[in-house]
């Protein structure tokens, strides 16, 4: 299944944020490999380094390097040993200044600190 696929079963504003998501992260790391990977749109390179996972309310975009990365913005969330992500509620909360920084150093973590699903640093 492919991320498009996917988004089309998703009601009609989720599918739009998870639409606009999966063009900022690819227009961000334009070499990343896009899949569904445990039930969600997963985006690689040299391992997993972000994802986007519907619910409810919202959309999360999430990092598995997310302590690693800075953030000047104050927008990641989460208390887990490595991973971190941001809620988007609505198109308002999809800002690529704040957002782009953080998919791009997310993926560049994974070539810093090796793939998150194998390396614990």
């Amino acid at each position: 299944m492919t991320i498009k696929e996917y988004a089309a079963k998703l009601p009609a504003d989720t599918k739009k944020l998870v639409r606009e998501l999966t063009d900022i992260v690819m227009k961000a790391v334009p070499d990343a490999e896009a899949a569904i990977k445990w039930g969600q749109p997963v985006f690689s390179k040299g391992g997993p380094f972000c994802y986007i996972k519907p619910a409810k309310s919202r959309v999360n975009i999430g990092f598995w390097w997310g302590t690693k990365l800075k953030d000047p913005e104050k927008v990641l969330e989460g208390d887990g040993d490595k991973m971190r992500h941001v809620k988007i509620h609505g198109p308002v909360d999809l800002k690529e200044k704040v957002l782009v920084p953080l998919i791009r150093q997310s993926a560049e973590a994974n070539a810093k600190f090796g793939n998150p699903t194998k390396n614990k640093a």
